[in-house]
């Protein structure tokens, strides 16, 4: 059963080239005829479907070294927001910068295929690249948390993280080696909210 109406249009399967300006016109019957009509610009979000990757060439480090790591993530439209942590504090955004995004087709390290490479034929990713001289204090007990989060508010949060340690201390498990641990925080939106999204964006419309 369609669900667009006289009051109501639903639009299936949009994707980015769905959006732009849209015009909602009211006519008047006989005899005035009068017409008016409005316009809004509409914007579609796209969630990504993959956690952020991040690598870094050693899981060792002394204290005065300057760490050096990359968080790949999906690069989606609105672009997500992205934060580097260590010991769940925040890094100041001056001690990383972004890469310009890959190219389709390109190859990103998975940290759930156990680091393998999957080709992504579909998306574009951005690498954050972060450059942090490390002191005695990051390493609570010989060790240290590394964190890169992306967000779109609502609607994803994921992180991966990679235990760094001081020489001699027992290193991370291997399932964190070189690619870190993935902690995902997905919310997905049921059928029912969607419906609710798609006729608040129809009566604002109108």
């Amino acid at each position: 059963v369609g669900l667009s109406g006289r009051d109501v249009v639903v639009l299936r399967n949009v994707s980015q080239s769905t959006a732009g300006l849209y015009k909602c016109e009211v006519l008047a019957d006989y005899p005035s005829f009068e017409k008016d009509s409005e316009i809004r610009n509409m914007e579609v979000i796209e969630v990504p479907k993959h956690p952020p990757s991040l690598t870094l060439r050693k899981l060792q480090w002394k204290p005065d070294e300057t760490l050096t790591a990359n968080c790949t993530f999906p690069d989606v439209k609105p672009s997500p927001g992205f934060y580097w942590y260590i010991n769940g504090d925040e890094i100041p955004t001056e001690f990383s910068h972004l890469d310009p995004p890959a190219q389709n087709g390109e190859y990103m390290n998975d940290p759930q295929n156990g680091g393998g490479k999957e080709p992504r034929r579909s998306l574009k990713f951005k690498t954050s690249t972060l450059s942090l001289k490390l002191y005695q204090s990051h390493f609570k007990r010989g060790q240290a948390t590394l964190t890169c989060v992306t967000e779109l508010t609502g609607l994803y949060h994921r992180s991966a993280d990679v235990i760094l340690t001081l020489p001699g201390i027992r290193a991370a498990s291997p399932s964190q080696k070189l690619y870190g641990s993935v902690t995902s925080h997905l919310v997905k939106p049921s059928e029912g909210q969607i419906l609710l999204a798609l006729i608040l964006v129809t009566m604002w419309l109108l």
